[in-house]
């Protein structure tokens, strides 16, 4: 007998699925063949992020939201900015984050592969972490010069570049989240550096000042911390806690004690929100205790299951989740 969820039920049984797709699904990993002839450049980015904006908006009613996804990591071979005298920032090869919206691109963070320095007046040298640039749209490829560009990125640092992204948006040419866009000659120049200072920069190419800003010394971008097992372990039990209270449906299998089917054994963890389910419990007992607990009307998760990747789909159908 197939049995209809209700409206809270079927959206957590949906969160589920949404979870066990993440766990199943491979992640994207870095192509790091130097030898590959993927690695040689020539990606021209201002065609790959056409603009017609020829001067800035900084009108915060027309700041625009913008986008960033796997295929907006490239790799650079090298990467230089410098301004008159009082700042230069040296970078070798890096991958290059891009994120854009409808009128082109209007961030980039740069994180270097092996070394970066950072020069300026007043600061000395320091080494680089990363680096977030904010420009107008169609100064990306003075930026970024096509033959240094490949797409060759390290798409494992997209999660690392968001956040970045996600931090510092909010320092300069914004309305909130959204991004405005600076007169062609003026830039962001923003760098964390590996011993802590942030050095925040004004930049005016056309006039070649560089104006610093002490402000942002003590805001460098702190990461979320490293998954470990004790970690996943902690996210696993506080996510099983409330699945096990807010579920309505778990009242249907009486016999099943569900507090004592904790935990089997850890799996290595990939990372993503996915592996903190993955390093504590075996895929297989998720299926397992699903199977007893969900049957659900497909028609209302065709969106959902349509996104499902194939690999996915033969495990979803270990589940007892039947089309009404």
């Amino acid at each position: 007998m197939i049995m209809q969820l209700p409206g809270a039920a079927t959206a957590a049984a949906v969160a589920v699925l949404i979870l066990l797709t993440l766990i199943l699904s491979p992640l994207p990993r870095a192509n790091a063949d130097e030898s590959s002839a993927a690695v040689r450049g020539g990606v021209d980015l201002l065609q790959r992020y056409p603009t017609k904006l020829t001067a800035g908006d900084t009108r915060p009613d027309q700041a625009r939201s913008w986008e960033f996804t796997e295929d907006d990591v490239f790799r650079v071979t090298q990467y230089r900015l410098e301004v008159g005298k009082v700042l230069r920032v040296d970078v070798g090869p890096a991958d290059l984050g891009i994120g854009h919206c409808a009128d082109g691109a209007v961030w980039a963070v740069l994180i270097p592969r092996a070394s970066g320095t950072l020069t300026s007046r007043g600061t000395n040298q320091d080494v680089i972490s990363h680096v977030w640039l904010r420009f107008h749209p169609k100064e990306i490829t003075r930026l970024f010069p096509p033959e240094t560009v490949s797409a060759s990125g390290a798409t494992n640092l997209l999660a690392q570049m968001r956040f970045i992204a996600n931090t510092k948006m909010n320092s300069s040419w914004h309305a909130g989240d959204r991004a405005m866009i600076p007169e062609p000659k003026d830039m962001t120049v923003d760098v964390d550096t590996k011993d802590g200072p942030r050095r925040f920069f004004s930049v005016d190419t056309e006039a070649q000042t560089a104006q610093y800003w002490d402000a942002f010394e003590n805001r460098s971008v702190r990461p979320p911390p490293a998954l470990t097992p004790d970690l996943a372990m902690s996210a696993f039990d506080q996510l099983w806690e409330a699945f096990d209270q807010k579920y309505a449906m778990f009242v249907l299998r009486p016999e099943v004690d569900w507090s004592s089917t904790g935990h089997g054994q850890p799996m290595p963890i990939r990372g993503h929100i996915g592996q903190f389910l993955a390093a504590s419990t075996r895929r297989k007992e998720w299926l397992g205790r699903l199977r007893p607990t969900i049957s659900v009307s497909l028609p209302s998760l065709d969106g959902t299951i349509q996104r499902f990747q194939q690999s996915a789909a033969r495990h979803w159908n270990k589940c007892a989740i039947r089309a009404a």
